[in-house]
């Protein structure tokens, strides 16, 4: 029996044995009765807001907190913006929109020719610089994001400045996110 098993083991044994009716009862009858369960249920939250090792096992790594992996993403997206929004790559819509947006667009893409088009009328717009890139740069740049770039790739990728977006987003979440982007100081 696990550490976990042993102290729900303890704690409905000792509500148990606290109960002036247990000899009579088993724990499953005692249960039963829903002030028993009440109680039954708040010496169990107690006892694992008071000894949390016992759910998750020491042997676990530490959870890494999301601002930690927000850091390091807007880092690594800070460090390839130079190459995701290029001056010389092919790109659509004004060079001096508020935002910019790379589209990452591999093999095999089903859905790429339909974003292709939506993302054309989204740079006629004007509030996006739209820059797009080759299969090969593509899968290169999905890479070093630390993005699945073979057979499970999900192709379109689309890069802000502050956040990454995989497979196909319909036009209408695009321009919401880019309003959002526009709107920032």
């Amino acid at each position: 029996m696990g550490l976990g098993l042993r102290a729900v083991f303890a704690a409905a044994l000792g509500l148990a044995l606290a109960s002036p009716a247990a000899p009579a009862q088993s724990l499953q009858d005692l249960l039963q009765d829903p002030a028993q369960k009440r109680a039954f249920q708040r010496a169990l939250y107690q006892l694992f807001m008071d000894e949390p090792q016992l759910l998750v096992p020491p042997s676990l790594p530490a959870p890494r907190s999301f601002a930690a992996h927000a850091a390091r993403d807007k880092a690594v997206l800070k460090g390839l913006g130079p190459q995701l929004f290029a001056p010389g790559a092919a790109a659509m819509g004004p060079k001096d929109a508020p935002v910019k947006l790379a589209v990452l667009m591999g093999a095999p893409c089903p859905s790429c020719p339909q974003a292709r088009a939506e993302l054309g009328a989204l740079a006629q717009a004007g509030a996006v610089r739209i820059y797009t890139h080759d299969p090969a740069t593509s899968r290169k740049l999905a890479a070093q994001l630390g993005l699945e770039t073979g057979p499970n790739a999900q192709w379109p990728v689309y890069v802000f400045h502050d956040m990454v977006v995989r497979g196909h987003v319909p036009p209408i979440v695009l321009d919401r996110y880019i309003e959002k982007r526009a709107a920032r100081p």
